[in-house]
């Protein structure tokens, strides 16, 4: 499996939270890895979260920004 990106967001608690994102070797198919990281070391977070994040589905994402980018009737 290829880490192709890994993307991070924090809080000011110093909690840090990633989505992964990855192409499998075999098929080519890419996923979608959501979780948490300790933010010290990327490389492990990232294994972290392959390891017991969760599998972040397209269709999720599109939800999200689905319900960002209506417009409010107001």
């Amino acid at each position: 499996m290829k880490v192709l990106e890994a993307i991070w967001f924090t809080n000011n608690q110093g909690g840090t939270s990633g989505i992964i994102i990855v192409e499998e070797d075999v098929t080519g198919n890419r996923k979608a890895y959501i979780g948490v990281g300790n933010g010290i070391d990327e490389k492990a977070d990232i294994e972290d979260i392959l390891a017991w994040g969760s599998e972040f589905s397209l269709d999720t994402i599109d939800k999200i920004h689905h319900k960002v980018t209506q417009q409010s009737r107001r």
